[in-house]
């Protein structure tokens, strides 16, 4: 079983349920590289698009058009290698203003 395989696995196993396009919280789809998911504590889906196993993109998109979202909405993440916080936070539970910047 591929890790992809895999994470769509558990996914169901949360009660995610599969679906052509997602639209509604507690849903996800799969098509070629690209996986969205929507999980209910967030407020727009995401979109990961995959190179191999690996995450090459991730963003959130409004599940009514299904183009990605302005940064300003909170459209792109940066990658985790690029990024680091301005101050420390906390992993499980990040305060609202914790700000992230790219490392330079």
């Amino acid at each position: 079983m591929t890790e992809m395989a895999g994470l769509l696995e558990k996914w169901l196993g949360w009660g995610y349920q599969p679906a052509t396009v997602v639209e509604e919280p507690g849903a996800f789809s799969r098509r070629g590289g690209i996986v969205d998911v929507w999980a209910p504590n967030l407020p727009w889906p995401l979109r990961l698009e995959m190179f191999g196993n690996e995450i090459d993109s991730l963003r959130f998109f409004d599940p009514s058009t299904q183009r990605t979202l302005p940064a300003e909405q909170g459209g792109a993440c940066p990658k985790f290698s690029s990024a680091r916080p301005a101050r420390p936070c906390r992993a499980t539970a990040r305060p609202p203003n914790c700000a992230w910047r790219r490392s330079t």
